[in-house]
């Protein structure tokens, strides 16, 4: 969906790109740009939000392709997908 861009290319892209983000899945975004990677409770706690809520946000953000989920159960992460240089 995307071209490869950097991690801080591709967040710009994503908003810029008219993929319409809650304001919790663009905070997703960064955080996973900043870190390399997210996992649910990370979001949950800069987010302020319950597990559940971070989860959909997670959910919705993998379904567009932006995001990529690795692992199972509590050893979940979630990447960017195009992190190339």
């Amino acid at each position: 969906m995307f071209p490869k861009l950097r991690r801080r290319g591709l967040v710009e892209a994503v908003l810029t790109s008219g993929v319409r983000l809650t304001s919790v899945q663009e905070q997703t975004l960064r955080l996973a740009a900043a870190r390399g990677e997210v996992r649910r409770r990370d979001v949950a706690s800069v987010c302020g939000i319950s597990p559940e809520l971070a989860r959909r946000a997670l959910l919705g953000l993998e379904q567009s392709g932006i995001l990529g989920r690795t692992g199972r159960a509590r050893g979940t992460r979630y990447v960017l997908r195009h992190q190339g240089g």
